[in-house]
């Protein structure tokens, strides 16, 4: 299932009286679906109060079960299809204070995600460093700019060894430098480090 069908299966719990959505955007459940096993049919039948709510770590996530699998959704998008409608293809859901558990609706837009991230580094000063990822001046690198130019140096054997289907040298580098596969692969396709390429 896509992350929107998800959205659109737990909004059924709403239309159902499964859950609730008050004006804060606080999301509760006040009733449980139950099922009968010999039929297959279930119904939602009144239960305590409660928040429906279960925090990620970065942002609040609503949980119901269809069809015996359980099913996700985001909180904040919920509250956005419930008070304001479907969101518009190609668009999320900011939080404008860059607090991701407060689904209040005044403090929810739509925007791209290129928005979110200039909203991100401008408005609320976050993560600068991102404006400039490339090489050593990523935070997050493992790699010397030294174990990037033996890597480039390699790189023609490295490419007539693909060939053969073989990656044993992109392997061999990779367990040498703690990195993955896939990052030594991308260093010598110039997909990482391209200024040194």
């Amino acid at each position: 299932m896509r992350p929107a069908q998800n959205e659109e299966f737990v909004y059924e719990a709403v239309k159902s009286g499964e859950l609730d959505i008050d004006s804060e955007g606080r999301i509760w459940r006040i009733g449980a679906r139950r099922g009968n096993r010999w039929t297959g049919e279930t119904h939602v039948i009144p239960c305590e109060r409660r928040r429906a709510e279960h925090d990620t770590g970065s942002y609040l996530q609503v949980r119901v079960m269809r069809d015996k699998v359980r099913v996700y959704c985001m909180a904040h998008r919920l509250v956005w299809r419930h008070l304001r409608g479907r969101i518009p293809e190609g668009l999320t859901i900011n939080h404008k204070n860059g607090q991701k558990k407060d689904n209040r609706p005044e403090n929810l837009e739509t925007a791209t995600y290129s928005e979110q991230m200039v909203h991100a580094i401008d408005s609320l000063g976050q993560h600068r460093w991102m404006r400039d990822q490339e090489g050593k001046r990523n935070r997050q690198t493992k790699l010397t700019t030294e174990q990037v130019v033996t890597i480039l140096m390699l790189r023609e054997q490295i490419l007539a060894e693909m060939e053969t289907r073989h990656g044993k040298m992109i392997s061999m580098l990779a367990d040498k430098y703690g990195v993955s596969y896939q990052t030594v692969w991308d260093i010598v396709r110039g997909r990482r480090w391209a200024s040194l390429g």
